[in-house]
């Protein structure tokens, strides 16, 4: 989505010529005005992944590029090979603050976090500096990066405005929504599963045509376990739609058949200080949101008054939030109206996207 859906197609649009380089066994982007380079995406040990990781270092040589522009932190020393090598202006796309997401990753082991984290921090900030520009999700990476002497460009992971209904819901459109809940993203407990199914099922007795649709997103097993476990206990029957892992394109048309957009992350890592990219689908869908009470949710939640925000554990809470809003359909679409007001006015890709390409110009000193 960010990088393909809106830092491609943005330079596309700009008049480039892209290349993109990525792991999968198929061609996700043929025929859309990229030459695509795809490296297999194999399961593995270590060295397997060193070895894709060269093949990509190789493919992205071979392309002698005016500006480079990576996206995963494991390509950092890539980065800094490229940029020894070719001598070409190089970008690195920071979409999350990874020295805090690595806590959360080791969170059973807090030595250990503690030294990866200390060691990766490290790393990053020196290959950085080598590197020498940013392309930021968050103002905190582009204060700390900017120190460093990086030069960066802000662009929030905003949704963008092109995929999404170019109208509010009509009347009998909001009604079919009006009993509907819906998540999309990964499923896991710490992303909030449990909280929110066993919320739903509380709220099911207050609200029997309750509706909980959700993106059938696992990560791996040990995921996906827990969360089956629980719905098939008794009183948790037809409590969940799953539809399929969609495609970004293909997001509204889930969204959009709910009133209200769930986040319920916990109170863990970096979900303390990350923006769920969901908010905007939501928002851009006219959807009312309910999310844990966390800093970023009280930003984008809280102060534009597009929802309700419940503490991150309290399945009580959550409960009467979801009967709260189903319950009253007026006032859930008046904060669906206040979030897509905010989503149009601000919070798109297209707002950011003029000064992404000027970066792009400046880097690569053309006009475009």
């Amino acid at each position: 989505m960010r990088i393909f859906d809106r830092q491609v197609r943005a330079l596309l649009r700009a008049g480039y010529r892209v290349t993109l380089i990525g792991r999968s066994d198929r061609r996700p982007y043929a025929g859309a005005g990229v030459n695509d380079i795809m490296v297999p995406d194999r399961a593995g040990g270590v060295w397997r992944r060193i070895v894709t990781l060269l093949r990509i270092a190789r493919y992205a040589l071979q392309t002698e590029a005016d500006v480079y522009h990576f996206h995963d932190p494991d390509l950092l020393p890539v980065g800094v090979l490229v940029r020894a090598l070719r001598g070409r202006p190089v970008v690195y796309d920071i979409h999350e603050i990874y020295r805090v997401k690595f806590q959360l990753k080791a969170q059973r082991s807090p030595l250990i976090a503690r030294l990866i984290t200390a060691a990766f921090a490290r790393v990053e900030d020196v290959c950085a500096r080598l590197i020498g520009h940013c392309s930021c999700v968050y103002e905190e990476s582009v204060e700390h990066f900017s120190r460093l002497g990086c030069r960066c460009v802000l662009t929030p992971n905003y949704a963008s405005r092109a995929i999404y209904a170019d109208r509010e819901p009509t009347d009998v459109e909001w009604a079919a929504r009006s009993h509907k809940l819906v998540y999309v993203g990964v499923v896991n407990a710490l992303r909030g599963a449990l909280v929110m199914i066993e919320a739903a099922r509380r709220a099911r007795e207050r609200v029997p045509d309750l509706e909980l649709i959700v993106t059938r997103r696992f990560y791996k097993p040990s995921d996906e376990k827990p969360v089956m476990e629980l719905l098939a206990r008794p009183g948790y029957e037809n409590l969940v739609r799953w539809v399929p892992d969609t495609p970004g394109d293909e997001l509204p048309e889930v969204v959009r058949q709910a009133a209200v957009g769930l986040s319920p992350l916990q109170d863990v890592g970096q979900y303390r200080v990350a923006v769920p990219s969901k908010f905007f689908d939501y928002m851009a869908e006219s959807c009312a949101i309910l999310a844990s009470d966390l800093p970023p949710s009280r930003r984008y939640v809280g102060e534009v008054g597009c929802g309700v925000l419940a503490p991150p554990a309290d399945v009580d809470a959550w409960a009467e939030a979801m009967v709260t809003l189903l319950s009253d359909p007026q006032r859930t679409r008046a904060l669906g109206r206040v979030g897509r007001k905010a989503f149009l006015e601000r919070c798109n890709w297209e707002a950011y996207e003029p000064a992404f390409v000027r970066f792009y110009d400046e880097l690569s000193q053309v006009q475009s």
